[in-house]
């Protein structure tokens, strides 16, 4: 069997990874040591045991940080001689006694790539992992391009024999493992310029009813003109109203004489007549007053 998840310990983080038809799909992280962590981890696993009812297996991905990649000189030529050369190669080369770490090589010449690490920062994975029931059944890592081809394989965890079925085997992948998500994002530039490209198609042969468009712009200029005569007409009016104000002090004067003379004096005079026939009524008006006293 191949585990359904990936416990990824990389960057920091522990993320959850479902493995699909696809590929390996992120269902979700959590930042070590973050106050909600047990409850991140709870949650990740009930969403896992959504996806997979049957059960939830994981394989875990150890941080490159924590393993020692380097080239060692192993002709081999087969395997068990050449297990034997690398473990002699890896005397002095770390902290930790050769029985006290756990290697995995690539290679058919005589220098192969080993990847190196402690059996005690496989415990301290294997307990995280297996405290919080996500049942790790087994050690990988993501190697860098050109250190190491394929999967790099720790082995079992001590507690896959109590996940496995009775004669159940964990097979090891070939490839390493490659998250969908991060794998896209570099293909979605690519596909954008393509949706730019697409409407430039149809532009073309738009040229013809972009001439339509020309001949109709041509008269909206000639629209144009029209309403500023008006506007140049208003300024016109506007001197009007300053000559009709020096013409009402007239027609006042002339609004006196009217009823007081005849039609045929009024255009002979118009400043004297107005004046003297207010003046020539209040006279008579005070002479019949002292004649009956």
């Amino acid at each position: 069997m191949k585990p359904s998840f990936a416990l990824d310990f990389r960057d920091g983080t522990v993320a959850l990874l479902h493995r699909t038809a696809r590929g390996w799909m992120a269902v979700g992280q959590t930042e070590f040591g973050s106050p909600d962590m047990d409850e991140a981890l709870s949650f990740l696993r009930s969403t896992a045991l959504g996806l997979s009812p049957g059960g939830v297996a994981t394989k875990l991905i150890i941080p490159n940080d924590q393993i020692l990649y380097l080239s060692v000189h192993a002709p081999g030529p087969d395997a068990a001689k050449r297990r034997k050369q690398i473990t002699a190669a890896l005397e002095g080369r770390t902290p930790y006694a050769v029985p006290d770490l756990v290697f995995d090589w690539w290679g058919k010449g005589d220098e192969v790539n080993v990847a190196v690490i402690a059996r005690e920062t496989l415990a301290e994975a294997e307990g995280f992992a297996h405290a919080h029931r996500f049942n790790p059944v087994s050690f990988v890592a993501v190697a860098d391009n050109g250190i190491f081809q394929g999967e790099p394989w720790f082995g079992l965890t001590s507690v896959a024999p109590q996940i496995l079925a009775a004669g159940e085997k964990v097979d090891r992948d070939q490839d390493p493992v490659r998250i969908i998500g991060r794998d896209a994002s570099p293909a979605e530039p690519e596909a954008a310029p393509v949706r730019i490209e697409a409407p430039v198609a149809p532009a073309a042969p738009e040229p013809e009813a972009e001439a339509a468009p020309l001949a109709t712009a041509e008269p909206q200029p000639d629209l144009a003109p029209p309403p500023e005569p008006v506007i140049e007409t208003e300024p016109e009016v506007l001197p009007e109203p300053e000559v009709a104000v020096e013409l009402p002090p007239q027609p006042a004067f002339v609004a006196q004489a009217v009823p007081e003379t005849a039609t045929a004096p009024a255009p002979q005079t118009l400043a004297e007549p107005a004046v003297e026939p207010p003046t020539a009524p209040a006279e008579p008006d005070t002479a019949p007053q002292v004649a009956p006293a």
